[in-house]
């Protein structure tokens, strides 16, 4: 796991240790404060020549006194350089250290956290607009910290992705989602299962990883949906529509997520072999009774439908915007309003609870 330890990080002050930035401090100080005194010996030696030359004034008394001088006021300019340097230091650069020592510290844990089964997979429900009932889970992992409690992905996986450990972890999780999957099938509860793959994740053997998941978990290929986001393929599209082409011949779902916030068009979406939009829940948090500005979900689900898309509203939180989207077409809805993400246990209860028979999806 040690290879996936490379991070990106730009190079400034705050690699220096403490003791080297001291050091490096007292340096800067000590020769700002000689090249002062130096030319202020100069300037002064100058002035004294030509406006006070005194021939019955011995030559130590005049050098005496210009090193006084010079002395006085090389301390009140190095005091001043002194504080506007500790006032940089304490500013900028311990704060960039103690930023850059807590994301080590992170990483570290997060490594640890993979070692020691910190991480604990979530599922939300997602909900057919038309019959209002289950159709399907999102798989979400989450870090239960010994001494932070639950993390949520946004506060750890953007350090994965730099990291390179998102590749590990991300076949950790589709293993784990897959496995739970094909056990509530076995056991009546049959559901589509959607997994997010990180950009990296998509770009590494997505397709080889996919198949022998899918071998050693004996999972349907058509209960698995596995979802994308525009970034990662906006760097090669070509390449990025083959490896879709090749997970859909396997019978599996491929979904775009987060749509509408990265730099896919709405008029190139049909170069994408996709069979669902995601609509991004930024959309979906701006509709409420007081807002009548337009909103970019009504042309989603239009130009989704014209492409024979379906499509999900994705943190969908309150009753109005339940009915926005069933009033526009919507097909699919995901967010709190149906249920928060919970542990494998609980979710089961809460479908046993919410379902008088779960039936396998058209």
């Amino acid at each position: 796991m040690l290879k996936y330890m490379k991070m990106k990080k730009p190079v400034d002050l705050s690699k220096f240790t403490p003791l080297d930035r001291k050091t490096l401090y007292a340096k800067i100080v000590f020769w700002v404060f000689l090249i002062i005194l130096s030319l202020e010996i100069i300037i002064l030696s100058t002035i004294y020549y030509l406006f006070y030359n005194e021939t019955t004034t011995a030559l130590w008394e005049q050098a005496a006194v210009l090193v006084a001088i010079g002395c006085i006021i090389s301390t009140v300019v190095t005091i001043a350089i002194i504080a506007v340097l500790h006032w940089y230091i304490l500013l900028h650069i311990d704060s960039n250290h103690y930023r850059s020592e807590e994301t080590h510290q992170v990483l570290l844990d997060l490594f640890r956290a993979m070692e020691n089964d910190e991480m604990e997979m979530y599922y939300q429900p997602q909900i057919d607009l038309k019959t209002m009932e289950i159709i399907g889970m999102e798989a979400l992992v989450r870090w239960i910290h010994p001494t932070r409690g639950i993390i949520l992905p946004a506060d750890f996986i953007p350090l994965a992705e730099q990291s390179g450990l998102i590749i590990t972890l991300g076949q950790w999780t589709l293993e784990e989602a897959c496995k739970q999957n094909k056990y509530w099938i076995d056991h009546g509860i049959d559901l589509k299962l959607a997994v997010n793959l990180s950009p990296l994740q998509f770009k590494s053997d997505i397709v080889h990883t996919v198949r022998d998941v899918l071998d050693q978990t004996q999972l349907p290929p058509d209960r698995l949906e596995l979802e994308i986001t525009e970034t990662a393929f906006i760097h090669n599209i070509d390449d990025a529509i083959e490896v879709m082409h090749q997970l859909q011949q396997m019978g599996i779902c491929v979904s775009m997520d987060d749509f509408g916030t990265g730099y896919s068009s709405l008029a190139n979406l049909d170069r994408f072999p996709i069979q669902k939009l995601k609509i991004d829940k930024a959309f979906v948090h701006k509709i409420s009774p007081y807002d009548e500005e337009p909103n970019l979900a009504d042309s989603i689900i239009k130009m989704g439908h014209s492409l024979k898309l379906k499509i999900l509203a994705e943190g969908v939180e309150t009753e109005y915007q339940k009915n926005y989207f069933q009033a526009l077409g919507c097909d699919e809805a995901q967010g709190y309003f149906f249920g928060e993400p919970m542990p494998a246990n609980k979710f089961y209860k809460f479908i046993k609870k919410n379902t008088k028979q779960a039936t396998k999806t058209k």
